[in-house]
């Protein structure tokens, strides 16, 4: 299994920025650093018209004002060898960078003459003007109103633009450094491109294409750039989405309208190849190579592959790549970095990228082959198991299993590997479980997995957040110890099932794009000591509540007996209807506010009794709606939830995470437990005698001062008798537990809390005696 290396350097964040933010033509962020100016500023290049600048260095010269300020006629101030400030409006921008260069100016900046609150305001898109652009070969570049403002103070000044730090390679290059490699400079330069098939037909159409302008801008609902270093010269790219629907048309009344789907030169799905010249590395000595190349991308339904033949193209090796990229989601430019096993002096190695193309795009440039270190092992990010739930309420902990895979990605067997595990408890930093596994030698490229630890931990009946970190080493010492530990963490609470840390992750978001008219999304929770306990509350999550408010959901609690482990044959369990049977219900209508919201359950059977939980039993509650709408909702723990899963039904006890179904009957449909994403459903129970939850009477007096408070608080109790066993605990507006107390044998005590570290914001003061509980607030400041 190959992960990619994403590159989360200061470009990437300004990019991904910038293409959410305009629908910008053939743009490029550079860093502007001028005399007298304390912030590193962005100007944006463009290269539909003018020089497109990719030296490191860039431009170093100093800046002045032209005259007349918006360049629109002959400009009379000297510009020779400086960079022009140049205001917007009142003509074509390819005027006036004609004018700035015609005063001898090096380069041009168009500040926006709208603040960037202003929907036209912010970076401007420097679009075409007129047909002949050829004659401006000066870089032009245009700037907010707010960054001119600051330069304009300090002028005469001198300054730099230059473009972004890129990522150096992971290693010495072997092959790709050399202009007309892999830079696709000025073409393909030996590289050959193959279309397999348009939507199950063998059409004469190319689907990969060299650009030279870095950007595939040509279909209706995407945009790809060119992403690496060498970013001016060209990329290739195969641009599914155009060649899919044909790109924006023109109406009868001369507006510009969607293409159909399938009205393009090659419909979707697609299939492409771009494959590589013959590559000689007979005369590095390098122990193993890898591939690595930049890309910018945005999926939707598409595979993509990395193929390598050692044979000059006869047979090939399939690796696929891009596999965790989110289902839709505007993805920024990234580094991949792809292991070729037996690569490593090959002299008839060629590179093959294949595209399986359901929209939107992929591209590619700066292709190199790298030395790949010897020494590199990691605990692999996609597969290790953290708890089964987030939080766990204390009276309901059970035994937690620990696995992990761990893959060795350099060109040596790495000898005495052994995989750890650690659990702390996060009030003191105790190291409260350890154990390790020894995996012997792993040879180079190849993946130890599944790996189950002999131990298990079972917390301890108290309320506690604790960090897990899963640790590898080797005898050899290893070349990124980045990626060597793998961190989870999980919490026992008072009363609340949760299996997301929401609110930012958890929160269900109803959409109008759905397809059925009914669905059900919700959690699984399983209850080994439930005799003596009963359900509360039920809590919900909805980002986009403001939009939606007025529709119905529905709340059902149903207890699973898993009959059929797997009817469907997709290695997860169903909760078939005449598994589960319905022991709770409410329903609930959204009000827009709830972020997230409680709602009281009612029992099945009898509205005026409580759900009474049972020992050794499984519960599946799931949010229903009946209306056309579609769901979803963010993910943090899908791999992790995997893996846990893997861990616990290796040990005879299989645990799950969420459960999803959609159906025209949702009553008698069967709710699916493989599911990528997990929604904030949670679920709190409490003592069946109604013990843990009532309100410790009044003449029982706690006082918290200061309020507001800025450095600490101090929580007075002074009580009618003395209690043997009092606990206090702190939680923040998402429930998380920040600090955890228990007093034994008081009746006046005054309790100092260092509130010095906490993030502003309102949190909440829960004293649980045992005659009762009382809950307070207070307000964290500056």
């Amino acid at each position: 299994m190959v992960v990619m290396k994403q590159n989360f350097t200061k470009i990437s964040f300004l990019f991904f920025a910038l293409i959410l933010s305009q629908s910008l033509f053939a743009q490029f962020p550079f860093l502007v650093n001028v005399d007298g100016v304390d912030e590193e500023l962005v100007f944006i290049n463009t290269v539909s018209f003018g020089a497109c600048i990719q030296d490191a260095a860039g431009i170093s010269a100093e800046f002045a004002l032209a005259d007349p300020a918006n360049g629109c006629e002959a400009i009379t101030s000297d510009l020779t060898g400086r960079v022009a400030i140049i205001d917007r409006g009142s003509c074509f921008f390819i005027e006036k960078a004609r004018s700035a260069e015609a005063a001898g100016a090096i380069a041009a900046v168009i500040c926006n003459n709208l603040p960037s609150t202003d929907p036209n305001g912010g970076l401007i898109n420097l679009g075409l003007g007129d047909d002949d652009m050829d004659d401006v070969t000066i870089p032009v570049f245009s700037a907010t109103q707010e960054d001119c403002a600051l330069i304009r103070v300090q002028l005469p000044a001198n300054g730099t633009i230059a473009p972004p730090p890129f990522e150096a390679p992971s290693g010495e290059v072997v092959w790709g450094d050399m202009p007309g490699q892999g830079d696709f400079d000025g073409g393909l330069n030996g590289w050959t491109t193959t279309t397999l098939d348009c939507n199950g037909v063998l059409l004469e159409v190319d689907t990969w294409t060299w650009d030279e302008d870095g950007v595939a801008d040509l279909g209706s609902f995407s945009r790809g750039f060119a992403s690496g270093p060498t970013f001016c010269n060209g990329f290739m790219v195969f641009d599914s989405d155009f060649l899919d629907n044909g790109g924006n048309a023109v109406d009868e009344n001369g507006n510009t309208v969607d293409a159909s789907f399938g009205a393009g030169d090659c419909p979707a799905p697609q299939v492409g190849e771009l494959l590589s010249p013959v590559i000689d590395l007979s005369a590095s000595d390098a122990a193993g190579v890898s591939l690595e190349f930049w890309q910018d991308t945005r999926q939707f339904d598409s595979q993509y592959f990395v193929e390598y033949s050692l044979d000059g193209g006869e047979t090939f090796t399939f690796v696929p790549i891009n596999e965790e990229l989110d289902f839709n989601e505007n993805t920024t430019e990234f580094r991949v970095s792809v292991p070729l096993p037996g690569a490593a002096g090959s002299d008839q190695l060629r590179i093959k990228f294949t595209y399986f193309a359901n929209y939107y795009y992929w591209a590619i440039d700066d292709v190199k082959i790298v030395e790949r270190e010897a020494n590199n092992i990691r605990v692999n990010e996609n597969f290790f198991a953290t708890a089964p739930n987030v939080l766990r309420p204390r009276s309901q902990v059970e035994p937690i299993n620990f696995l992990a895979d761990i893959q060795n990605v350099g060109a040596a067997t790495q000898d005495n590997v052994t995989l750890s595990v650690s659990v702390t408890n996060d009030a003191d930093g105790t190291e409260v479980f350890s154990d390790a596994v020894n995996l012997g030698s792993i040879t180079a490229d190849s993946l130890a997995e599944n790996n189950l630890f002999p131990n298990q931990f079972t917390p301890a009946d108290e309320i506690a957040n604790y960090t897990g970190v899963y640790t590898v080493s080797s005898d050899a010492e290893d070349f990124d110890q980045s990626d060597n530990s793998r961190t989870f963490n999980f919490g026992i609470s008072q009363d609340e099932f949760a299996n997301e840390s929401g609110p930012e992750y958890g929160n269900v978001r109803i959409n109008d794009t759905g397809q059925i008219p009914t669905w059900a999304l919700g959690n699984y929770f399983y209850v080994p000591n439930g005799d003596g306990w009963r359900v509360t509350r039920f809590g919900i999550g909805v980002s986009n509540a403001a939009e939606v408010g007025g529709l119905d959901v529905g709340i059902r609690m149903f207890k699973w007996e898993d009959q059929d482990l797997d009817s469907d044959g997709s290695g997860f369990p169903e909760a078939a209807p005449n598994e589960r049977e319905l022991v709770g219900f409410a329903d609930y209508e959204i009000l827009g506010n709830e972020l997230p919201a409680d709602i009281n359950f009612v029992d099945v059977d009898d509205p005026d009794d409580p759900i009474l939980l049972e020992n050794d039993a499984h519960y599946i509650v799931m949010m229903t709606m009946d209306a056309v709408v579609g769901v979803s909702a963010r993910d943090e723990l899908f791999d992790s939830y995997l893996a846990m899963n893997l861990a616990s039904t290796e040990a005879g006890m299989p645990r799950y995470w969420s459960f999803f179904g959609d159906s025209d009957d949702i009553g008698s449909t069967v709710y699916d437990a493989l599911t990528n994403f997990t929604p904030l459903v949670r679920m709190y129970i409490a003592r069946a005698d109604g013990t843990s939850t009532t309100e410790l009477p009044a003449d029982n007096l706690v006082e918290i001062s200061p309020n507001p408070a800025i450095d600490y608080v101090l929580i007075d109790m002074d009580f009618t008798k003395s209690f043997d066993d009092v606990e206090v605990m702190i939680t923040d507006v998402t429930g998380r537990v920040v600090l955890m107390r228990e007093l034994e044998n008081i009746q006046q005590h005054q309790m100092r809390v260092d509130i010095s570290n906490l993030m502003n914001g309102t949190f909440t003061i829960n004293i649980r005696t045992p005659e009762g509980i009382r809950t307070e607030k207070f307000v964290k400041i500056d």
